[in-house]
């Protein structure tokens, strides 16, 4: 059947299965529960188990009297439990309360107890269909055997409820519905059909002559149906009803795979056979009629039946014309009239002829010359009773072989006066022709000449190569060879090449080809070899300069490398060496301006604002002009994961906010929670920051900072920074994101390197952003950049929200292990967390002393230097890794040259976090009071 054919069942069905679910949901409400009248409800149903039933029984007739070899015994048993059926359903009807009594008492339970024995007679039925291998086909006796058989079991079942029903358990309870063991013995229904369906569908090919896909959408009607009679209150709900009408419909469409193939499909294939013979007799007639060879057909006596145009086209008589004469009287010249009258004869009573080549004569008195190839047609009984004998005219062949013979006696004279070796082989590389030169070089005689293999001309170390030139000519058309061939004066070369050769029939028939002596062209190709070695020194001697100079460019570019990394280990150097003591200046500056005891004076305080300042400024323009160089030397790394927006502001904010409340300057969020961003954590932060400090740096007393972040149309995220600034002229807005390029009209006064916006521009970039500013003068400017947006969800070691709260409060002492070899950063910190009362500090200048202490006294946090003398942090944070007592104790880098390949290698060798020198003491105790909210965990035994 076609697909069109199947388009409606499929668009029903599937609305079918889609309306079960809604249908479904409403389990236990009014709607589902609806009581029908019972006289309305007894009407429907009647009616509805009447067309069931009558389906069932077409499906067990059609399926009980199949006589498909390919069916074989599971589809009488399908029939005989689909017979089963039909009566458990036809007593179902009748016991349903309200009908008239049959036997014994109409219950609910009695009706019930029919109806399942109903269900899991077809859903068995069905599972044995789907799962019976293919056998021989079942007997008259043994399909009546069992349909006995059957009847037997449904009358056994009869008789318990009937008259046993008082054994049987509930199945349904007035006013409180379906027992568990009916809801039970309705999901096992569902499972039966389900299972029969995924195993019809992997043996769709295999279910012989029945429509796999209408079984396959009855099974899941059937199935859907049950799971409304899982729910049901009152016998007379819609729900049950509901399951009455899929079963019905589900009944429909196994009657349309079964009687739709097992009835119309032999009709229909009878019809496609019937189609196919016509189509391969059209195909014959055409051949025959478009064929360029004579086909006729002549009788047992020689006369003509029938003729092809073609033959009508040459002999110049069309069929009617010649139909009913004699072949030999009229095609046939009188002299050979008698040799073929018998050639016929003998083929019609003993073997037919093939390669007969004779003339025929046509209507204007030319004759064809045609060769022929004949078979004896035979009748039923197998007497022949006509011969088919199909011509070939080979006249123009045959004139132009004459035409060739005069040719080839022409240019014999030809051939014999070429100086060059003429030969041709076989297709056994023997020598089947040649010219007089050969008989010259080698001295043979032609006897001695005719038939030998061609390989035997040549020496012995050279006839492989000889052969595999023969092969290659016989498999490509081509081949040619240099060899030393046996000559009368001894060995010699000869450079030999030869063509595949074919008959007018394309068949291949030997090689030929010309042998040309090569010695002279030897003799000057060694005298050409004693210059291409001139040559070869004077190569030689090239590519010793070539190579000298190579490895002259290889020492420039190994200096200029070797360049490049002393210049990267300055750098690193010189951020070390500068990071360090700006650690301890701008560290003391801070702990300086928060120690009130004894309180400075203001002349102090004035002094102290410039060197914090100064230093913050050195600090700022060394970590860009670093930032800055590693970027234009490609040696940035940028590691590109899922990022939280959100969580990334409200980390920078800790920082921001102590600045801003300096200058009163109020901050407004509007940030969306599903801002999750493809970037590298760190750099996003610090591109935060460096767009919050300049909102801050470069905003008025009492202004406001408005932060924001929203999903946009382009698949991105947008951050928005905006403050009440002074703004930015438009001609000013192109210089603002170029290295050292500072707009002094709009920042006059203020501090600045010039380099910050340019490397938030290069790392917004190197993540696949944009970057850009709207600013109108005297009101203020918005700073905004794009991130690809993405919605995969990861663990975002980010602060959480008010992480930033340096009010640690807790009911015991924190215990922090410094593990630092600079005194004065160990003083800092000292210093720092001297002014919490709930931190207790223990340090170390080694990291094998912090390892001792660590296991010792289990402190509640570790801040450890990468760079330590000795054992390093790394190989310190394995080591507290390693120990089940520290394993589990947060661990804090601290790194004073913020190299972005440091701090990602820290964290993926398992540090929580990480603090860069200078330490920023806001900051540095934010991160600190984070870690330590974290339980302090009990070491494993």
């Amino acid at each position: 059947m076609s697909d069109h054919s199947h388009r409606w069942p499929d668009i029903f069905a599937g609305a079918l299965l889609l309306l079960c679910l809604p249908l479904l949901l409403w389990q236990g409400s009014p709607v589902n529960q609806l009581d029908i009248p019972q006289t309305v409800f007894l009407s429907v149903h009647s009616l509805l188990e009447i067309v069931s039933i009558v389906l069932s029984g077409l499906i067990f007739f059609i399926a009980f009297g199949t006589r498909d070899t390919g069916h074989s015994i599971r589809v009488v048993l399908l029939g005989c439990f689909f017979l089963a059926t039909a009566l458990f359903d036809t007593i179902h009807t009748l016991a349903y309360v309200g009908m008239p009594d049959l036997i014994s008492p109409n219950t609910p339970d009695k009706s019930i107890s029919f109806w399942l024995a109903a269900r899991i007679s077809a859903g068995l039925g069905l599972l044995v269909y789907a799962t019976w291998p293919h056998t021989r086909p079942v007997t008259a006796p043994w399909r009546f055997t069992m349909a006995a058989g059957t009847l037997a079991l449904v009358a056994l079942v009869a008789w318990v409820v009937f008259f046993h029903s008082s054994r049987l358990p509930a199945m349904y309870v007035p006013g409180a519905g379906l027992t568990s063991l009916k809801v039970a013995l309705e999901w096992g229904v569902f499972g039966l059909y389900c299972l029969s369906a995924g195993l019809i569908y992997r043996r769709r090919n295999d279910v012989a002559n029945f429509d796999a896909r209408n079984l396959i959408l009855a099974l899941l009607i059937l199935a859907a149906g049950e799971l409304f009679l899982t729910m049901y209150v009152q016998v007379s709900s819609t729900a049950n009803l509901l399951g009455h009408v899929y079963k019905l419909i589900g009944y429909g469409f196994l009657y349309r795979a079964i009687f739709a193939e097992a009835i119309s499909q032999p009709f229909l294939h009878i019809e496609q056979l019937k189609n196919q013979v016509e189509r391969e007799r059209d195909f014959a007639t055409g051949l025959v009629d478009t064929a360029p060879v004579i086909i006729l057909l002549l009788d047992v006596r020689g006369m003509i039946q029938h003729a092809n145009p073609y033959f009508e086209q040459l002999s110049g008589y069309p069929l009617d014309e010649i139909q009913g004469k004699e072949w030999f009287s009229s095609f046939i010249p009188v002299s050979d009239q008698a040799r073929i009258r018998d050639l016929f004869f003998n083929s019609i009573h003993a073997q037919p002829t093939s390669g007969n080549v004779n003339a025929i004569v046509t209507r204007t008195g030319e004759e064809r010359i045609i060769e022929w190839n004949n078979e004896v047609l035979r009748d039923a009984d197998g007497s022949i009773s006509a011969l088919l004998a199909i011509g070939l005219d080979v006249t123009e062949q045959r004139h132009l072989e004459a035409e060739l013979r005069q040719a080839y006696g022409e240019n014999q004279a030809v051939t014999q006066a070429v100086r060059d070796n003429l030969y041709m082989l076989d297709t056994s590389g023997a020598l089947i022709w040649w010219n007089r030169r050969l008989e010259e070089v080698t001295g043979l005689m032609p006897e001695a000449l005719k038939g030998m293999p061609g390989i035997n001309f040549f020496v012995t170390e050279d006839q492989a190569a000889v052969q595999e030139a023969i092969g290659k000519v016989f498999a490509d058309g081509y081949g040619e060879v240099e060899a030393r061939m046996i000559t009368r004066n001894g060995p010699v070369f000869y450079h030999y090449n030869g063509v595949r050769v074919h008959d007018i029939h394309g068949q291949v028939i030997g090689i030929a080809g010309v042998g040309r002596d090569i010695t002279e062209r030897l003799q000057t190709l060694e005298s050409l070899q004693y210059n291409e070695r001139q040559l070869k020194e004077l190569n030689e001697t090239l590519e010793t300069r070539v190579a000298t100079r190579t490895a002259e460019l290889i020492a420039s570019r190994d200096e200029a490398e070797r360049a490049n990394a002393a210049k990267s280990e300055f750098l690193s150097r010189m951020s070390h060496e500068l990071r360090t003591p700006l650690n301890a200046i701008l560290g003391f500056g801070q702990l300086l301006a928060t120690d009130q005891k004894p309180p400075l004076t203001a002349a102090q305080l004035d002094h102290l604002h410039e060197i914090r300042q100064a230093g913050g400024h050195l600090l700022e323009l060394i970590n860009e002009v670093l930032d800055l160089s590693r970027i234009e030397s490609g040696h940035l790394d940028l590691k590109l994961e899922p990022v939280s927006v959100t969580l990334v502001i409200e980390a920078c904010l800790a920082q921001i906010k102590p600045l801003a409340a300096q200058r009163n300057i109020r901050v407004a969020l509007d940030l969306d929670a599903a801002c999750v961003v493809l970037a590298d954590r760190m750099r996003l932060k610090e591109i935060m920051l460096n767009l919050l400090s300049n909102a801050v740096k470069y905003n008025q007393e009492g202004g406001s900072i408005e932060l924001s972040c929203a999903s946009v149309q382009s698949g991105r995220v947008r951050i928005n920074v905006r403050d009440s600034g002074r703004g930015i002229a438009a001609d000013n807005l192109p210089r603002l994101f170029k290295p050292f390029e500072r707009i002094e009209s709009a920042y006059n006064g203020i501090e600045g390197t010039g380099i910050g916006l340019a490397l938030a521009k290069k790392l917004v970039e190197g993540m696949n952003g944009e970057i850009g500013v709207d600013s109108v003068l005297d009101e203020g400017s918005t700073f905004w950049f794009e991130l690809p947006q993405t919605t995969e969800i990861e663990a975002i070691a980010e602060l959480a929200p008010g992480a930033g709260d340096m009010t640690v409060t807790s009911e015991h002492l924190h215990s922090v292990l410094y593990i630092e070899d600079n005194p004065a950063n160990l003083r800092l910190v000292g210093k720092i967390l001297a002014t919490r009362q709930d931190i207790k500090l223990l340090d170390t200048d080694t990291a094998e002393a912090g390892l001792e202490i660590a296991v010792q006294q289990i402190p509640d946090l570790i801040l450890l230097d990468l760079n330590l003398p000795g054992m390093n942090g790394f190989e310190a944070l394995s080591r507290l890794r390693d120990n089940p007592i520290t394993r589990h104790i947060p661990v804090i880098a601290l790194t004073a040259n913020a190299m972005v390949r440091d701090i990602e290698l820290g964290l993926a060798a398992g540090f929580n976090d990480y603090i860069t020198k200078p330490i920023n003491v806001p900051g540095f105790l934010a991160t600190i009071g984070q870690h330590l909210s974290i339980s302090k965990v009990t070491p494993a035994a």
